[in-house]
């Protein structure tokens, strides 16, 4: 009876990769010795990393080989890998591609953009308590209240842009090259501005109840 082939699938947590990591991908793939092999961006293929020349930055990257079958995608909202071989050549050729991954995993920014609707449905009542409160007759400003509402109004919207649009990002550009620290982490610094703002507000509003 034939053994039926299981594959293996391993999810990563936004990535952010620079051209030395795609080459070093590249070079487990190609050894291999993969009858084909071929990454493709949202609008090109090419048949090695060393063939994009430019100092792009995107959002979607995929890797494929066949024979055997590998499929690394680094999505716009959402990155995997994937192979139906139950080799254990290829499986060690993918724990080294995924150990690599890991490395440049932006968990803090995953973690944020996965709780952001939980968030929301803990913290958006906060805003009908304040309404209430202020009505009770609790020195509560419409400020306070403006801000309240627009920090709870921006970090879903933030968080659903980053998780859909910019869930892996891919530089073929080397990591000591990169641009200046404000420029590469503005999405996570935008998301921590927020957290700070909400955590500050809750602190605030827990002051003038209790004082």
């Amino acid at each position: 009876m034939k053994k039926e082939k299981r594959g293996f699938r391993q999810i990563f947590k936004m990535p952010h990769l620079f051209r030395e990591d795609l080459e070093a991908i590249e070079n487990i793939l190609k050894d291999l010795s993969p009858e084909k092999y071929r990454l493709e961006t949202g609008d090109a293929e090419y048949n090695i990393i060393e063939e994009v020349k430019e100092n792009i930055r995107i959002t979607d990257l995929s890797f494929h080989t066949y024979n055997p079958y590998i499929y690394l995608n680094f999505g716009e909202s959402g990155s995997y890998i994937y192979t139906d071989s139950d080799s254990l050549e290829v499986l060690g050729a993918i724990k080294k591609i995924a150990d690599i991954i890991s490395r440049r995993e932006r968990k803090f920014l995953w973690y944020m953009v996965r709780l952001a609707p939980l968030l929301l449905v803990i913290f958006a009542p906060l805003l009908t308590l304040l309404i209430l409160l202020r009505e009770e007759g609790i020195n509560i400003s419409n400020v306070f209240l403006i801000f309240v509402a627009i920090s709870l109004g921006l970090w879903p919207v933030v968080a659903y842009y980053i998780g859909f649009n910019r869930f892996s990002i891919v530089e073929f550009v080397y990591k000591k090259d990169r641009v200046n620290f404000f420029i590469r982490n503005k999405d996570q610094l935008l998301l921590i501005i927020i957290g700070t703002i909400i955590g500050s507000l809750i602190t605030l509003l827990f002051q003038r109840i209790f004082k």
